[in-house]
């Protein structure tokens, strides 16, 4: 299919390896800008693609199977939720920033455990804070499956004072959160600490608590100071410079890692 100069190739539509095989400019006169806009517009295809084929496609077949095994070499359990497969390559980024070995990592919303599982290989403890019963028991088996003995499930949600307050439990369960959602699958009563309530002095520290994010980090002022380094997704960006001057305090040097509009992700690393 040819459009002044532009040619567009789309093959193995649904191919496990390969959505879209090319979008090329070949020997056009596009100025920079339209140049831009296609490369844009090569982008939204291949993100579009790969959602249809990953949820139609993939998705139902994990599931069937029962478990999977990601690129790098862990098991994980594909039933339950549809986001179940999301730790076969979810932040996938973030590997490269964590240790080769470590003492203790705490991780403030372990989901079913894309960084709790991975990261139990690497420290010596791991600390995962997970309030949705039905994350948690897909965590558990997670747990189970790749053999990890050195992990402590805390059935928390974390915030700013030791109270009860209301979790909007999402279809995707790692949308829940204890802020308002529009349509929430169910609404239950989930207990919430203070992170420093538990005394830890983590190695490497993870929030990432739906929008929830600023109430934990006002929990965990003293076990922030004790903190050699952490990651916080920010889903509200007017709250980075907060964070930003707050983890500056406390000796770290920050850094803003964000993953794009299409994916939403905004994470703040600080280190000592």
């Amino acid at each position: 299919m040819r459009n002044n100069g532009i040619a567009v190739v789309v093959d193995q539509f649904f191919d496990d390896q390969l959505v879209l095989d090319s979008l090329q400019v070949r020997n056009s006169p596009l100025s920079d800008p339209s140049r831009s806009w296609i490369q844009k517009i090569k982008s939204e295809w291949k993100l579009a693609l790969k959602y249809r084929k990953d949820r139609f496609i993939l998705n139902p077949y994990r599931w069937l199977r029962g478990t999977a095994t990601s690129a790098d070499g862990f098991t994980w359990h594909m039933r339950g939720t549809p986001d179940a497969s999301m730790p076969l390559n979810h932040e996938e980024w973030l590997e490269p920033i964590l240790p080769v070995k470590d003492g203790l990592f705490v991780d403030v919303g372990a989901h079913v455990g894309s960084w709790s599982v991975r990261c139990s290989k690497r420290f010596n403890e791991v600390v995962a804070f997970e309030p949705v019963p039905e994350t948690r028991e897909i965590l558990e088996k997670n747990l189970a499956l790749n053999h990890c003995h050195n992990i402590g499930i805390m059935p928390y949600a974390l915030g700013g004072a030791d109270t009860y307050r209301s979790m909007n439990v999402e279809g995707f369960l790692g949308h829940s959160s204890i802020l308002p959602r529009k349509s929430p699958k169910r609404v239950i009563q989930v207990p919430v600490r203070k992170l420093d309530d538990f005394g830890l002095s983590p190695d490497f520290l993870k929030i990432d608590v739906e929008g929830f994010e600023k109430e934990v980090v006002e929990g965990g002022i003293e076990t922030l100071r004790r903190t050699r380094r952490i990651v916080i997704e920010v889903h509200d960006r007017k709250e980075l410079p907060y964070f930003e001057k707050l983890l500056s305090s406390f000796g770290m040097a920050t850094r803003v890692v964000s993953l794009g509009a299409h994916q939403g992700q905004t994470h703040l690393v600080g280190e000592k």
